[in-house]
């Protein structure tokens, strides 16, 4: 697989509490302000979600909650699926 560009974190947006770092990546994504590499964390994140609708749960400041956009120009259609 090739290298992915090394900006991942930039840019790094952090809250202090969230519903879940997956709907605000969702949110840049569709407003078309997501670019590649921009993370979105929280230590307190009060409605995440799993794989497969399982729920996501963590005591504030004790655990760490991060989404990334990843936009896989360096991948062909096939190799976008070893990024899961």
């Amino acid at each position: 697989m090739p290298h992915p560009p090394v900006n991942i974190g930039e840019p790094f947006i952090s809250f202090s509490q969230v519903g879940s770092t997956n709907d605000e990546a969702r949110k840049a994504i569709q407003e078309n302000v997501a670019t590649h590499g921009m993370v979105f964390f929280s230590s307190n994140q009060v409605a995440g979600r799993g794989q497969r609708g399982k729920s996501w749960w963590g005591e504030p400041g004790a655990s760490l909650a991060m989404s990334v956009i990843i936009k896989p120009d360096f991948l062909t259609v096939l190799q976008q699926f070893e990024l899961n």
